[in-house]
């Protein structure tokens, strides 16, 4: 089986074509063989203690965010997954429960997606009999068929005489790493405009 680590170990695809997701999901599989494949061809996975990260950012954040410029930012990086204002997908949780919980916890969620994932919004990672991996979150399924929603909100259907593995992952949809896109400014932006989006 060709997993899309062996294509970019044997220069077939360009390192830079992987996505945060996929990435995130081999190394995160549950599947030693496959986890530690990753491992060896994407280098390591981000620090599971994600405390030191989020007490930096928290400790770099300016005091006040501009909201209108973190609405940017949403619009950029997050709508693909989340709803605000009637822009974006539903495909990760509602953020009025988190916004409820204060500017703290909106930071937290950011950075650190898994430290709280609901069962609802496990991601699960499929691999077909043709080497091909699908992460999404079940939005259905049946004795013969299995449909993940994934990042970017497509349903996919995957008849389960094709997999060879359905496996929760137990995390979060939402891939660690949004610190490599975004600076202590943005962050203060995006936090800022989510607290008072209605």
């Amino acid at each position: 089986m060709l997993f899309r680590s062996d294509a970019i170990a044997a220069g077939a695809m360009p390192a830079e074509d992987l996505d945060r997701q996929t990435a995130a999901t081999l190394w995160a599989f549950p599947d030693g063989a496959v986890s530690g494949r990753a491992a060896e061809v994407l280098g390591p996975p981000p620090a599971a203690d994600r405390e030191p990260l989020v007490a930096a950012y928290r400790a770099s954040l300016p005091e006040k965010g501009d909201a209108e410029a973190g609405r940017g930012i949403f619009r950029r990086q997050c709508v693909a997954c989340h709803r605000v204002e009637g822009e974006g997908r539903e495909t990760g949780p509602a953020l009025a429960a988190v916004k409820a919980r204060g500017p703290e916890a909106m930071l937290l969620s950011i950075l650190d997606p898994n430290r709280e994932v609901l069962p609802a919004y496990h991601a699960h990672a499929a691999v077909t009999a043709d080497g091909r991996v699908v992460t999404g979150i079940v939005v259905a399924r049946s004795d013969a068929s299995v449909t993940l929603r994934t990042a970017d909100g497509a349903d996919v259907t995957l008849p389960l005489a094709d997999l060879e593995t359905l496996a929760d992952t137990k995390r979060s949809l939402m891939p660690e790493g949004f610190e490599k896109t975004i600076d202590a400014r943005g962050m203060a932006d995006l936090v800022a405009y989510l607290m008072s989006a209605q």
